[in-house]
């Protein structure tokens, strides 16, 4: 596993390199493969042990975290809409704030990680605690209102793009 996450590292660093510097002088070409071999040699043991790494190799992974960060801006544009709504007055105020614990069939920790941050990003909600052995997160949430529902309004759009790309 350690090789695929050196390869995998190595691969992406070299791309966000040349994202980066948009350039294909030879200098800046031989600077960018010695960043992305010091990036690879550094987390690649640590990367090893993560789910991650078959993301890194694997190109269907990409594109399902590229549908994921589409699902993810949409999430974070609706509820942008809501809460400026709620602050100017134009949506009954109904802020009814508190802490949900919301259930998630995620099966590894970094895929509730990714959730529990996905969701943190989305205005209106922060995500206080995660419980992976409980497969439990609990939010904060501004608008607590159906208790029958709370997976499905906070986390459900987004698990469905996190699982796409981790399981």
């Amino acid at each position: 596993m350690k090789g695929k996450a050196f390869i995998g590292i190595f691969i992406w660093a070299f791309v966000l390199w040349l994202l980066l510097t948009m350039s294909l002088n030879v200098w800046e070409l031989v600077t960018g493969v010695l960043v992305a071999l010091f990036a690879a040699f550094a987390g690649a043991s640590m990367l090893a042990e993560t789910k991650w790494v078959d993301v890194l190799v694997n190109p269907a992974k990409w594109l399902g975290f590229i549908a994921y960060l589409g699902v993810l801006w949409i999430e974070i544009v609706k509820a942008s809409i809501d809460v400026w709504m709620r602050a100017m007055g134009l949506k009954k105020p109904d802020v009814d704030a508190g802490v949900v614990a919301i259930q998630v069939p995620n099966e590894s920790v970094e895929s509730m990680v990714m959730l529990a941050n996905s969701i943190t990003l989305t205005p209106g909600t922060i995500t206080a605690k995660i419980e992976p052995e409980k497969k439990t997160l609990y939010i904060h949430w501004i608008a607590v209102g159906d208790k029958e529902k709370w997976y499905e309004d906070i986390a459900a759009a987004l698990n469905r793009g996190v699982r796409r790309v981790l399981p």
